[in-house]
């Protein structure tokens, strides 16, 4: 067998930009059950990513009541807290 084709062959070469994801799912939780996920742009602003996560599902179960805090965890979820 001649492994000699195989030793002189060109490796295939690949584009980092085709690597990088452009846009991720983030779960969102009120008082730590997950009510709703939204996917959101990879270049969103923390603020912006914050005022998507009021979706109607999840303003459901805060509608009435005060958002004590609101947590964004990069790339997993954002946690909304009400009383």
């Amino acid at each position: 067998q001649d492994f000699s084709l195989l030793a002189s062959s060109i490796w295939p070469s690949y584009d980092e930009s085709y690597l990088r994801e452009t846009s991720f799912q983030l779960a969102v939780q009120v008082n730590g059950k997950v009510r709703d996920t939204i996917e959101v742009d990879a270049s969103s602003s923390q603020e912006s990513i914050l005022e998507a996560a009021m979706t109607e599902k999840v303003k459901q179960f805060t509608d009435g009541l005060s958002i004590v805090k609101t947590i964004y965890v990069p790339g997993k979820l954002v946690s909304i807290v009400v009383k």
